[in-house]
């Protein structure tokens, strides 16, 4: 597919926190019919960290509605190298987090360098089936009630008819994704990684989140936070304070005065 001009990084990637003179990139993914306003609130990051929050706008998803809700590793690795200036960092929940992994080893497969932290959260190690093998495929009743069961979408999404039928595509196709993806063996990363897993989370149990400590040489750690699968929103204090407390070395440097 590639990345063009009319698809650049303008449209792909939404600057939840602009920073130019920050100096670490922080790149967000989202989960399953998530969108780049999903993180919004990681712009209280940069109070606390020396960092540029950019979070990315699937096709389909957010502002970008009325295309098709299709994408490729490849492209959103193109578009995260397009930006790289500095260093940089990924974070990624659920759909995200295999998504974010996957960029990374893209981006290190073409010679770039690894991110600093790879922030993966909510979902299996990679290597792992994720739960609900094969949902993409279920008739609308029962999809409509497993994305009421996972919780996370408004019920005046699910509950109006017109907007379910702009977001129920957006979904199947992202389940798709996650049904279709095939873990690659091959050269370990080598940056430190960072699994969060939530508590009572069905979707991703911890001893399953646990297994990303497979995919690097290099440091790595499970941190467990209280909540199901939307422990990213539940308890975004504790997790921002879980991001902020895994990168001392930007801590100081990005505390500004208000």
């Amino acid at each position: 597919m590639g990345v063009t001009a009319r698809s650049g990084p303008a449209r792909w990637l939404l600057p939840v926190a602009s920073r130019p003179d920050a100096e670490v990139l922080m790149f967000c993914l989202p989960y399953a019919g998530g969108s780049a306003a999903t993180f919004r609130r990681f712009a209280a990051l940069t109070q606390r960290l020396d960092v540029e929050v950019r979070a990315v706008e699937l096709p389909g998803h957010g502002r970008r509605i009325g295309e098709p809700p299709a994408f490729v590793v490849a492209d959103v690795a193109d578009v995260v190298s397009a930006v790289i200036d500095r260093p940089y960092i990924l974070f990624g929940h659920s759909l995200g987090a295999r998504l974010a992994f996957e960029v990374a080893r893209h981006l290190r497969d073409g010679g770039a360098p690894e991110p600093l932290r790879l922030f993966v959260s909510g979902s299996p190690g990679p290597r792992l089936p994720r739960v609900g093998m094969g949902d993409a495929a279920l008739p609308d009743d029962e999809f409509i009630a497993r994305i009421e069961a996972m919780g996370g979408t408004p019920a005046a999404v699910l509950g109006d008819a017109e907007l379910r039928e702009m977001f129920l595509p957006v979904m199947r196709a992202d389940f798709a994704w996650g049904d279709t993806y095939q873990y690659r063996s091959g050269r370990l990363l080598d940056c430190p990684v960072t699994a969060f897993a939530g508590a009572a989370d069905p979707e991703a149990p911890v001893d399953q989140v646990a297994t990303w400590a497979l995919e690097t040489t290099g440091p790595y750690r499970t941190q467990v936070l209280a909540g199901g699968h939307f422990f990213l929103h539940e308890q975004f204090d504790a997790l921002a304070d879980a991001l902020v407390s895994d990168l001392p070395e930007l801590g100081s440097k990005g505390t500004r005065s208000s």
